[in-house]
């Protein structure tokens, strides 16, 4: 059964409960509830890409529904490894609402499933995420903990994704303590990593992180060559929250550059971004870049 058009998931979420409600009857033979099983992590797995979809495109609440769908499905049906995958994603969703304390919570549950599965790339993904959100919560050290014990085992797997992203966020890490020659030298090595396996929305997310490095070193003409590139690529894929981060640092670079109406022009573009995927936070980010400029520009 094919579901094409945008809202064509309501169906086939429909179509997914209706079966999950069968897959309930214990009385069932195990043949016919093997074959619902079956169906039901089919329903799953398409279900999972649009949600994915969605979630690139900044329609987080709207994706996290889904998830959680899905991870009564695997959860239910016994699939062990595919409900720590779930977990870890539902965890990636609850970061970007800043509900952390949730966060950990589901990926420190994908975690443990991860290790009692042996799924070691599974591992290595939740403990990179989980690094992620300590870092958003301002404990560094501990991000940084993190972000090793998941290079490490990307190295061990052989997974060129996974230490693209590690190295990525220890450099991010790197920057935010201001230590941004470390920062650099971590970031130039996932660059090479997301080029090299053509990964284009780790590219941009790299790209934009060596913009803000570079922006923080004063060395504003580097940072808008790898800021433009960042948005670019953001641009072509639909990755509508990391094109509100970058629109942001470009224009804190034309702002210490003193081109103080273009800068508000970037921050009026990341704006309207935040308004479009519904990100209160970004909202208020932007309003307050966009106070500061308008004032400057008073004087």
């Amino acid at each position: 059964m094919t579901h094409n058009g945008p809202d064509s998931i309501e169906p086939l979420v429909a179509e997914s409960k209706a079966v999950l409600e069968q897959y309930r009857n214990r009385s069932l033979p195990a043949q016919e509830r093997g074959a619902l099983a079956i169906r039901l992590r089919q329903f799953a797995y398409q279900i999972e890409r649009h949600a994915h979809t969605i979630y690139r495109q900044g329609r987080i609440t709207e994706a996290l529904t889904l998830l959680q769908g899905i991870l009564t499905i695997f959860h239910e049906t016994g699939d062990k490894p595919n409900e720590g995958l779930a977990l870890n994603n539902i965890g990636l969703v609850f970061k970007s609402l800043e509900q952390y304390e949730k966060a950990l919570d589901c990926l420190k549950r994908a975690l443990t499933i991860h290790q009692k599965v042996g799924n070691r790339r599974g591992e290595g993904t939740t403990l990179n995420n989980i690094g992620l959100v300590y870092h958003l919560m301002g404990e560094s050290q501990v991000a940084l903990d993190y972000f090793n014990q998941a290079l490490v085992i990307a190295r061990e797997e052989a997974n060129l994704n996974g230490e693209a992203n590690a190295l990525s966020n220890i450099g991010a890490v790197y920057t935010a303590l201001e230590q941004y020659q470390e920062a650099l030298m971590h970031l130039q090595q996932a660059l090479t990593i997301t080029r090299q396996i053509g990964i284009r929305y780790g590219e941009g997310t790299v790209l934009n992180n060596i913009g803000k490095a570079l922006l923080k070193l004063g060395r504003f003409v580097e940072a808008l060559g790898n800021l433009e590139q960042a948005l670019t690529i953001q641009q072509e894929i639909g990755d509508k929250p990391g094109e509100w981060i970058t629109l942001n640092n470009i224009g804190h670079v034309k702002q210490e550059q003193g081109y103080l109406q273009e800068a508000l022009e970037y921050f009026q573009q990341a704006l309207a971004i935040t308004r479009e995927i519904d990100d209160k936070n970004g909202e208020r980010l932007t309003l307050e870049n966009i106070e500061t400029i308008s004032k400057q520009l008073e004087k």
